[in-house]
């Protein structure tokens, strides 16, 4: 792919549909996940569709995420494959659990809510970010990671 307007090269992100098609699109594409939070620069991302689970709009003391499978998906740019497998690494080796404590902590402090939109940072390093959004969505919450 080649942008016209300036003839450099287009980057090509590999991912697969919520039905396992490959596919090739020109910027991070995450199906249920929020992809619009993934800067284009980022060279492996992951994305899902989390549900609220225990807790309600109004008592969220026990809040968690459940990610369902089938509900998300890693996407990559083209020749970082590796980066992607990386990112799975990182996500499964802590960072998600990470990611639900501060989904508790700002579902708390009332800086998340279910019928409001809203992205919100719920994890940060020198790595990855993870940001998360429930698109007032009132169960839902989209996730999207990515390797900076």
């Amino acid at each position: 792919m080649t942008d016209k307007t300036t003839q450099t090269p287009t980057p090509i992100f590999h991912s697969y549909d919520c039905w396992g098609k490959a596919q090739e699109t020109d910027k991070p594409a995450l199906g249920f996940g929020l992809d619009v939070a993934v800067p284009v620069t980022a060279r492996a991302s992951y994305g899902a569709r989390a549900i609220q689970a225990n807790g309600n709009q109004y008592n969220s003391y026990n809040d968690s995420l459940d990610f369902v499978p089938g509900r998300g998906g890693f996407c990559w740019l083209d020749g970082f494959k590796d980066d992607a497998d990386y990112l799975k690494r990182l996500l499964n080796g802590g960072i998600l659990a990470d990611v639900q404590v501060a989904y508790a902590r700002l579902r708390r402090e009332g800086k998340l809510h279910s019928r409001q939109e809203g992205t919100v940072v719920l994890y940060d390093d020198d790595t990855v970010t993870v940001a998360g959004d429930t698109n007032a969505s009132c169960g839902y919450v989209y996730i999207a990671a990515w390797l900076k």
